[in-house]
């Protein structure tokens, strides 16, 4: 065994920002990442971009370009993840749902 766990210390900072006693600064993060605070909510925006499925058995069910819907289907079908869950209205009210695989959702 290491009498002491600084044996095994890399100075990478894991410890410090997962501790659940060291408080996280947010505008100290900020200006360290960007140079400054972000006046609104939505923060600094570093790009906006456009896109659209290239599935067309998605594309044709899609409403906005079916994106989301592409990356559901890629992470399923990679097993990246054992199961997707997504929010979003249908018109009336809120929805929710959950999927194991595409097929499902």
């Amino acid at each position: 065994m290491y009498e002491s766990i600084e044996e095994l210390c890399q100075q990478c900072g894991y410890c410090y920002y997962n501790c659940p006693i060291v408080s996280f600064d947010l505008e100290k993060a900020e200006r360290d990442e960007f140079g400054s605070v972000a006046e609104d909510e939505i923060g600094h925006i570093i790009g906006a971009y456009m896109a659209q499925a290239t599935d067309e058995d998605i594309l044709r069910n899609a409403q906005r370009g079916g994106v989301a819907t592409a990356l559901l289907k890629y992470m399923l079908e990679r097993g990246n993840d054992q199961c997707c869950r997504w929010s979003g209205n249908n018109g009336s009210s809120g929805l929710e749902a959950e999927a194991n695989s595409y097929n499902e959702a």
